[in-house]
């Protein structure tokens, strides 16, 4: 918003100028007005023209503040899962669609705020099927995921090649337009 109230500001600014210079032109050099003498119009004239571009920055602000309205929104919870067979314990992920666009999850990773996609997570979903997947607005799903995901969050924190602290441990939602990042909540995987 003030990017555009500056720019409408610049854009009068220099409208002013120019007719401010055309005034002092003919004022300085009255011979050379013989065969040009501005009609700057009547007061309506004015007062139309101001309302004119009013109304463009108006829309320029409207249309900008739709575009950020039309982002894909997603929200994010992690929960536990107890007794999945043998009294084991594992993660679920319910991801809410928010934003007026529909989403599109292509996947779900484990990384860190600089590197989000490090890890696949959708190998230990218990349903294996449920990537790709469609979100309306108001849509919930839930991924669940299997007990052997504990192992992978182990191996990424020790992990020779690019180690992650567990504080820094993040889970990446991939979109088709770009993703969502939450903190990887880790009451679900002691060390």
């Amino acid at each position: 918003m003030k990017v555009s109230a500056g720019i409408a500001g610049v854009l009068i600014l220099c409208v002013l100028a120019a007719l401010a210079g055309l005034t002092a032109g003919i004022n300085l050099n009255p011979q050379a007005t013989v065969k040009f003498v501005p009609d700057w119009g009547s007061a309506a004239d004015w007062v139309a023209g101001i309302g004119t571009l009013a109304a463009v920055v108006l829309a320029l602000k409207v249309r900008i503040e739709d575009m950020h309205s039309q982002k894909e929104q997603l929200e994010a919870l992690t929960y536990g899962i107890l007794n999945i067979g043998q009294g084991t314990s594992a993660m679920g992920l319910e991801v809410t669609s928010k934003g007026r666009l529909p989403v599109r999850i292509t996947g779900i990773y484990l990384g860190s705020r600089r590197e989000p996609k490090i890890w696949a997570f959708d190998n230990y979903l218990i349903d294996s099927s449920a990537l790709p997947v469609r979100l309306e607005f108001g849509d919930k799903i839930d991924f669940r995921f299997t007990p052997e995901l504990k192992g992978l969050v182990r191996k990424a924190e020790i992990n020779d090649m690019a180690p992650i602290q567990r504080a820094d441990m993040m889970l990446f939602i991939e979109t088709t337009l770009g993703g969502t990042q939450i903190p990887l909540d880790l009451t679900y995987f002691p060390s």
